[in-house]
């Protein structure tokens, strides 16, 4: 599938502004429709963009005032909603995309240095915003017990609660356009290999699309990374090069009834060895860790009883293996 959405990042100083504006160019010179968006409002693509089919779209620094306005109305524990607030507006990019996508033929963002935290923020939203309501009244029972017993169990409100499912549903959206077909990730591989390998590992652990590496042909990449893919690597931009986009492996796969009662859950997870993974398991919720990036999987219902038990990488593919909670 030809993708609608780039998202171009790699290590500082890689040269992924100006690969981004380069894409942006060859994708207007086709007569596409072309919306160009940087992390950074000053020293993104938007100044390295040269075809007049490539509009540029600044983001907004603030959260939309809907979103704020929402916050406030939740009335929540002042540091509570400082966390809340800062998890949604780090990224703010990202709550304009499925606008753009609605505008545009095609979107390109500029994610820098960034990109590992913009692909695992999309999916940390959604598990954010569900954990607001809950912090919220264990707040006001510990210290407004009154206003908790009034409120019942409803922490924040109707409005506030209607409020929140809402932006819970936006959340789930953005999540899933940075698992949808119809976004990649082109890596600038400008840089050390070892800081390459660091930006693909959270790009594999976002289960996002790596399509291509981009750099200077000297470069060395990600061809030495363990069980690295196939992926095109261009120095310079080939004729048709959004239809050679590689869509590796990305599904989350379950097999249950192997023996005695175990259940196998895997992932692939290639540019990691296994020491440098790392895994927590706390109640419904698995969190996996690598190179530094962390990333939060809630577990499917099948697996509200039971609890990990042992796990490998074999191939690029992370298997975890889990037991019944009481054997």
């Amino acid at each position: 599938m030809i993708p609608r959405l780039l998202l171009v990042g790699g290590p500082g100083g890689s040269g992924s502004s100006t690969w981004a504006a380069r894409l942006a160019d060859s994708w207007a010179e086709q007569g596409h429709r072309v919306a160009v968006t940087a992390v950074d409002p000053v020293f993104g693509a938007q100044r390295l963009v040269t075809h007049e089919g490539s509009a540029l779209v600044r983001h907004h620094p603030q959260l939309p005032a809907s979103l704020q306005s929402a916050a406030r109305s939740w009335r929540l524990d002042p540091f509570v909603a400082q966390e809340l607030l800062h998890r949604l507006d780090g990224p703010a990019v990202l709550w304009q995309l499925p606008e753009l996508l609605d505008r545009f033929d095609r979107v390109v963002v500029d994610a820098g240095a960034t990109l590992g935290r913009l692909l695992l923020t999309a999916h940390a939203l959604p598990w954010a915003l569900d954990e607001a309501g809950p912090l919220h009244g264990g707040w006001l029972r510990a210290t407004r017990p009154v206003t908790a017993l009034a409120m019942g169990g409803a922490a924040i409100g109707k409005a506030g609660g209607e409020q929140l499912a809402a932006v819970t549903r936006r959340a789930e959206e953005l999540s899933q356009v940075v698992i949808s077909g119809e976004t990649a990730v082109v890596l600038s591989s400008g840089a050390p290999a070892e800081k390459v390998r660091h930006a693909a590992a959270a790009v594999s652990l976002a289960q996002a699309r790596l399509g291509a590496t981009v750099g200077a042909a000297c470069d060395e990449h990600l061809d030495g990374a363990p069980h690295a893919p196939h992926l095109p690597h261009w120095v310079d931009l080939p004729t048709g090069w959004d239809t050679d986009l590689a869509d590796p492996d990305r599904d989350v796969e379950i097999r249950g009834g192997a023996r005695d009662d175990e259940v196998l859950w895997r992932i692939p997870l290639p540019f990691n060895s296994f020491e440098e993974i790392d895994l927590e398991q706390s109640a419904a919720r698995l969190v996996i860790g690598a190179h530094g990036h962390r990333r939060t999987f809630v577990l499917p219902s099948l697996l509200s009883r039971y609890v990990a038990d042992r796990a490998n990488l074999r191939h690029g593919i992370l298997e975890v293996t889990f037991r019944p909670e009481n054997t």
